[in-house]
């Protein structure tokens, strides 16, 4: 894990409003980007279009939302 990520978790909650369990969603993220993971298959697209550090691709739909 990397060492920064709570700091990076931090920064995201700054930088986007988030309530609840999209808490959660953050942490995911985080941990996603401490990685070099820009990419995420996800039947919640809504959860994620937000973030445009990502690429959210829905599986069976095609190309990515960004």
């Amino acid at each position: 894990m990397p060492t920064d990520m709570v700091a990076r978790w931090i920064e995201l909650a700054r930088r986007h409003a988030v309530v609840g369990g999209d808490v959660f969603d953050l942490q995911l993220i985080a941990t996603m980007l401490g990685n070099g993971i820009t990419r995420i298959y996800t039947f919640n697209r809504d959860d994620f279009a937000p973030f445009s550090e990502l690429e959210v691709i829905v599986p069976g739909v095609g190309e990515p939302e960004r």
